[in-house]
Parts: structure tokens; C-alpha cells; sequence
């Protein structure tokens, strides 16, 4: 399955490790890097996705909320 992410961005679900919400990154002192990552884009982010691809961690960033996200994955959106 795929799910549709906004920005033109298209996942595979099996590469989605994780879906959180950016007040969560704000309020965690071991998430500087990706705060750091944040402040740098203009877009109004929501929800920080975790992917894997092959053998590293990689960050995408979402302007769709967390809830929406998870909804979108289980009922299969594309």
C-alpha cells in the first residue's frame, strides 16, 4: 500500500517506521537536530514521518497532521 503524505510526496507503508507530531519534537530536548530541520523549511509542518531506506533513517516532513496521516494509512488513501 501507498499513502499520499501531501506535497506531492507518495510513501510505501512498509517504509514508514513512525508518524509524530511536531508539538511532540518541539517539547523532547533529544530532537534538536530535526527542531533544527524545521525551523530551516517555511512550510507549516505538522507531523515529522521516519523512514527506512536500505540502511539508514531518513526524516520527511508533513504539513498534514498526525491524525489525519494515521487514518489515511489504515483506510488505505492513496
Amino acid at each position: 500500500m501507498y499513502t499520499h503524505i501531501g506535497n506531492n510526496l507518495i510513501l510505501k507503508n512498509k517504509d514508514i517506521i513512525g508518524i509524530f507530531d511536531k508539538k511532540t519534537i518541539d517539547s523532547s530536548r533529544e530532537n534538536k537536530r530535526i527542531q533544527f530541520q524545521m525551523k530551516d523549511l517555511k512550510e507549516n509542518i505538522k507531523s515529522v514521518i521516519l523512514l527506512q531506506e536500505e540502511d539508514r533513517y531518513v526524516e520527511i516532513y508533513s504539513q498534514i497532521s498526525t491524525a489525519t496521516l494515521k487514518k489515511r494509512i489504515e483506510k488505505g488513501i492513496i
